[in-house]
């Protein structure tokens, strides 16, 4: 998990929470107004909504201590994680996102018709296709 940052918090193990931010409030302005009350007032609120995490994956690493002339401190548990993250855990979460969105505009009448296009591909029309729907 990466720390708390943003819109973004872990509540548990199980759950996290995407903050909400809305406003309102938008009017005409009175430039007659000198007083500081020629804006409309506005209000702004956050709210955190709370999701299950659906998805639970893991891995652990075992580093053993080694002599530092042999790794040169390169096998350490920091430059372990990030290297996982970057080669393999990134493109989990990539195909993972790119599913469900998928998964979402296929529920939806009207997006699936216009957000979902699909191609007969084979060796011959691969690039073709793929270009065509470009």
């Amino acid at each position: 998990m990466i720390p708390p940052a943003g819109k973004v918090r872990f509540a548990s193990g199980r759950d996290m929470e995407i903050s909400t931010l809305t406003t309102s409030g938008l009017g005409s302005y009175d430039a007659s107004k000198a007083d500081g009350s020629a804006y409309p007032s506005g209000t702004v609120r956050n709210t955190w909504n709370t999701y299950p995490i659906t998805m639970d994956r893991a891995v652990k690493f075992s580093l053993d201590r080694t002599d530092p002339n042999g790794t040169g401190f390169i096998a350490t548990a920091e430059n372990v994680v990030r290297e996982f993250a970057r080669n393999a855990l990134v493109k989990e979460q990539d195909m993972y996102r790119i599913y469900r969105l998928h998964a979402l505009l296929e529920a939806d009448t009207a997006l699936k018709k216009t957000h979902i296009v699909s191609a007969a591909l084979g060796k011959e029309n691969a690039v073709s296709a793929l270009s065509g729907l470009l």
